[in-house]
């Protein structure tokens, strides 16, 4: 970022990058898909599955620089 009076240098840092987590979700055995907890029938069994984290974005300040004013 340059602003009038200095320029900023930023690092943008994704914490979660590549780290999953595992959760149960409903399956549907006629429909062969995901389904919400409403639709819950006799068809559905619960399976264990691996999503990727939501993103954690961390700024981190790199340098900072004045800039010559006249």
């Amino acid at each position: 970022y340059k602003g009038e009076r200095f320029e900023v240098k930023t690092k943008l840092v994704n914490k979660n990058k590549g780290k999953t987590e595992t959760i149960n979700c409903l399956w549907n055995r006629t429909f062969k898909t995901y389904v919400p907890e409403q639709w819950k029938t006799s068809s559905c069994e619960y399976r264990k599955v691996t999503v990727p984290l939501d993103p954690d974005w961390h700024y981190y300040i790199l340098s900072v620089k004045r800039l010559q004013t006249n």
